[in-house]
């Protein structure tokens, strides 16, 4: 819609059902479903791509824990795990 050559995939593993619904309303011309749609979720995007950037597969990963789908948010390195002051 916005003509992007490229994307951050990583949010895709977060609100699997919500982003192919978004997709699909879009695709299909409901543009104001899916932009309503996707508004539900846009704070999370905010904060899982916010400075420094580098992080978000860690915000991410929080993320995946907070709602029961990992055990834990470890990154490998050269990653960094969140500060306490990020985390939760």
């Amino acid at each position: 819609m916005l003509g992007a050559d490229g994307a951050l995939i990583g949010f895709s593993s977060i609100f699997i059902d919500i982003q192919v619904k978004v997709i699909k309303d879009i695709k299909e011309g409901r543009f104001k479903e899916g932009i309503s749609l996707f508004n539900r979720i846009d704070e999370i995007c905010k904060f899982c791509f916010k400075k420094p950037i580098r992080d978000y597969k860690a915000r991410i990963k929080e993320f995946l824990v907070c709602i029961g789908k990992f055990e834990n948010s470890i990154v490998r390195s050269p990653l960094l795990s969140l500060s306490d002051d990020e985390n939760r």
